[in-house]
């Protein structure tokens, strides 16, 4: 990405946090608080799509905060590929803004969904399998016959046994969704060291926080993304 891009990309998500700050409700609360300021770096995100003006034939990156944080051009120096992530989105979201938001004529995507709803909201886990499952549908219709694949949900540092349990269910559930869709898609599995510790946590020496990867957890899920979906040409 130029300079140029980068400082437009800056600008916009500045100016939608002062302003979403500026016009603030003094007798909302800081849950609403946060979500309007949430909504409005989304909004400053979903801007900058626009103003992009990628190749055909792209691969493009879909989901969340570890998608939207991905170095893609370190990662796959030379791919055509396009991030669409955006930071916090629930699988809802993501939906609404699909087709919207979709490079022209991809030649295949990458999606990353389901982590928001279950690490961060906190619902039950087959109902998320569910909300990806249906992505992948509207996700597999739109690119036809391009290659897709899914990474499966990561665990968080802090995951406990029983948490580690329901995110089993849901990945299963996202696999399931994988093998059923005309034509499958690839499933990219992340419940294995060393990307989990033994106690099925995220592993602290390859990741950033709480949830996100650092760029030793980037590499290796670059690299089990390029062996689980080699049609993709990454």
């Amino acid at each position: 990405m130029t300079r140029r891009r980068l400082f437009i990309l800056f600008s916009l998500t500045l100016g939608a946090l002062v302003a979403a700050w500026w016009f603030h409700d003094p007798a909302e609360g800081p849950e609403d608080r946060s979500q309007r300021i949430r909504l409005a770096a989304r909004d400053a995100r979903l801007a900058s799509f626009a103003k992009q003006t990628p190749a055909e034939g792209a691969v493009v990156f879909l989901g969340s905060s570890t998608i939207e944080f991905w170095p893609l051009a370190a990662s796959f120096p030379g791919a055509n590929i396009v991030n669409r992530g955006v930071g916090a989105e629930p699988v809802h979201e993501l939906r609404e803004r699909l087709a919207t938001t979709l490079p022209p004529k991809p030649a295949g995507a990458v999606l990353y969904a389901g982590s928001v709803d279950f690490n961060t909201l906190g619902r039950p886990a087959p109902e998320i399998a569910r909300d990806v499952a249906a992505l992948i549908t509207d996700l597999r219709a739109l690119l036809q016959d391009g290659t897709l694949a899914v990474i499966g949900v990561n665990a968080a540092r802090d995951t406990t046994p029983g948490r580690a349990a329901q995110l089993a269910v849901l990945n299963a559930g996202i696999e399931a969704a994988c093998r059923e869709a005309q034509p499958p898609a690839f499933f990219v599995n992340t419940a294995r060291p060393p990307l989990r510790t033994t106690e099925g946590r995220l592993n602290p020496a390859i990741s950033r926080d709480r949830w996100h990867l650092n760029a030793n957890g980037y590499a290796l899920l670059s690299a089990w993304l390029r062996e689980a979906a080699p049609s993709l040409d990454l």
